[in-house]
């Protein structure tokens, strides 16, 4: 769904920006990305896209980066599996996933570049929210999921 779609560019654009300058998330910006989440996640189930049970998969990412927050002692932000949330509300369980593993993909390049350039070491921090971004944009844009649908 094109709507879905625009709406998470727009808030991972914005939480790009405050990802990058400060290395947090406004909670007004987290709670409009979850409210968005919600209405995907409500359109769907009213319209018979998905059965309740395949929601579940769009929480396994964000579930699994809140696991890792705590773990690492929030060396990855809660606002991130936030975000990875609202994904799955209004991108779909699949996307959510692709988006998630591309993200991972982009940090680990600018980590390893960041590194051989010598201008960061292992205790560097590198804001994930604009890897999220890019990550949407490859996987919406780049038809690895199909184009703009669900």
């Amino acid at each position: 769904m094109i709507i879905g779609w625009i709406f998470v560019l727009v808030v991972l654009l914005i939480g790009s920006i405050y990802d990058i300058k400060s290395y947090s998330l406004p909670m007004g910006l987290v709670l409009v990305g979850l409210g968005g989440g919600l209405v995907g996640w409500g359109y769907a189930l009213c319209v018979g896209e998905c059965a309740w049970w395949e929601m579940l998969v769009c929480l396994l990412p964000g579930g699994l980066f809140a696991i890792l927050a705590f773990l690492t002692k929030e060396q990855i932000g809660y606002g991130d599996s936030l975000l990875l949330l609202m994904l799955g509300g209004c991108v779909g369980g699949e996307a959510t996933v692709r988006i998630w593993i591309c993200g991972l993909v982009v940090s680990f390049f600018i980590s390893v570049l960041l590194l051989v350039l010598r201008k960061a070491d292992k205790k560097t921090r590198i804001p994930f929210v604009p890897c999220l971004l890019l990550g949407s944009l490859i996987i919406g844009a780049g038809g690895l999921q199909g184009g703009l649908v669900r």
